[in-house]
């Protein structure tokens, strides 16, 4: 820790706790016994990992504020300007010991498939491991995606959840479904197999899955995935035309930037300016963002283009006319 500004500068991995007199925003109480460890630095914030005795201490109340607010309460954004300097109350086993007794709690009542909590499980182990922490931040930043595009891939393409995953179910998603379906950047595709590797090896050295052979084949052709995700004639219709919005420099992130560029090529489309294959891809453009996050039995309300609404039906059941444009996600 030093000065600056007058101002508190942490460092990553100091344990803090909360000052004298700040109170929790959801619930007005105090927190001034709240501790945690620095995991991220912010301009103006840090992100805090709270220790087991804070999360050991959640009582019904903040639970239920946690539980309507579908989110899990183990890592805060936390203003500098509340925090100071504390001692270690606990170890790293303690603490992931609690987040998961905790989010077991919050989870109860979501009915969420056993392979999907321990599939979150793992992820959030790994990224708690030296393993993880030692990866460039390129490849931290990236974990997230590629690894839930491998779980969901292997689960939607071929059948398999993860005690399941073998190198013959991996093949054709890391070697044709990967590089023909994801759009990303360069350095997501450079960085995939690196990953994914770094991920199975965890598995493996914490015995919740054997992934000796699957590990070995992920660290022959990580470099193929990259030079197939490259080779734009295998891309699909979706990804050609999200590509050519990111080399037109569209952030995808940017929802009113997309929807300039798709009025600017359906305008070509309707001139005749643009190829068959780019007239295609406009009129079946559907933006998968906003399935982030729905699991295949998981019960939602879909509309049709011709009026007809269908409603408690399961994601896996609908799913291809949802991509495909021909209903849209009403309620999930």
């Amino acid at each position: 820790m030093f000065w600056k500004r007058n101002e508190i500068v942490f460092e990553i991995g100091q344990v803090v706790k909360f000052k004298t007199g700040v109170k929790h925003q959801l619930v007005e109480r105090e927190i001034s016994d709240w501790h945690g460890r620095v995991i991220e630095i912010h301009e103006k914030s840090v992100k805090l990992e709270l220790d087991s005795i804070t999360l050991n201490s959640f009582d019904e109340e903040l639970i239920e504020v946690y539980e309507e607010r579908e989110e899990y309460p183990h890592i805060l954004l936390v203003p500098i300007k509340d925090l100071e300097l504390s001692e270690a109350r606990d170890d790293s086993i303690e603490v992931e010991v609690a987040q998961d007794k905790l989010i077991e709690k919050l989870d109860a009542k979501c009915n969420i498939p056993k392979y999907q909590v321990e599939y979150d499980k793992w992820v959030r182990h790994f990224q708690r491991s030296d393993s993880y922490k030692d990866m460039e931040k390129t490849y931290r930043d990236n974990t997230d995606f590629i690894l839930e595009t491998f779980f969901d891939y292997m689960y939607n393409y071929k059948g398999k959840i993860p005690k399941k995953w073998s190198v013959n179910s991996a093949k054709e998603v890391l070697l044709y479904y990967v590089p023909t379906k994801i759009t990303a950047d360069k350095e997501l595709f450079k960085s995939y197999g690196e990953v994914l590797l770094k991920y199975l090896i965890f598995l493996g050295e914490r015995k919740y899955l054997k992934t000796q052979s699957l590990a070995k084949y992920v660290s022959k052709i990580k470099n193929e995935i990259y030079e197939k995700s490259q080779d734009s004639s295998k891309w699909g219709m979706a990804k050609s035309f999200m590509m050519k919005a990111i080399n037109a420099g569209v952030n995808l992130n940017d929802e009113k930037s997309m929807e300039d560029f798709l009025k600017k090529e359906q305008l070509k489309s309707l001139l005749g300016l643009g190829t068959k294959e780019e007239e295609k891809s406009i009129k079946q453009y559907v933006d998968k963002k906003q399935f982030h996050g729905i699991w295949q039995h998981q019960k939602i309300t879909v509309k049709y283009s011709d009026g007809k609404l269908v409603e408690n039906i399961k994601f896996k059941d609908v799913k291809n006319d949802l991509f495909d444009g021909k209903c849209k996600l009403i309620k999930q």
